[in-house]
């Protein structure tokens, strides 16, 4: 636990009940890290607030004991959080840049 106030050091999958919508812009580009998909997205979509965002960065790669959740596509991604595919982009590289409103 860090002694700052302005720092949490976390789970993916515990967020603080205080931060239920509390936050318009959520970005990750580690959800591929999450050790339960389903539970992350669960907790990250109660702390996003109503007309948020969340920016999502992540590789399409086969998964890893670091990077458990692999092979996933912008489907895979909505399927798990909901909201409207604002944009989407695979350009050249392994990853994938998504951005969804709530």
């Amino acid at each position: 636990m860090s002694s700052r106030k302005d720092i949490l050091i976390s789970s993916f999958d515990e967020m603080p009940s205080s931060w239920e919508g509390k936050f318009s812009l959520i970005y990750s580009n580690s959800f591929d890290q999450s050790q339960d998909p389903e539970r992350t997205a669960k907790e990250w979509k109660k702390i996003v607030s109503k007309g948020g965002l969340m920016l999502f960065s992540f590789g399409h790669k086969e998964p890893t004991e670091s990077d458990p959740v692999g092979d996933l596509n912008y489907k895979d991604i909505i399927n798990l959080f909901g909201g409207t595919l604002y944009y989407y982009n695979k350009s050249g590289s392994n990853y994938q840049d998504m951005i969804i409103i709530f």
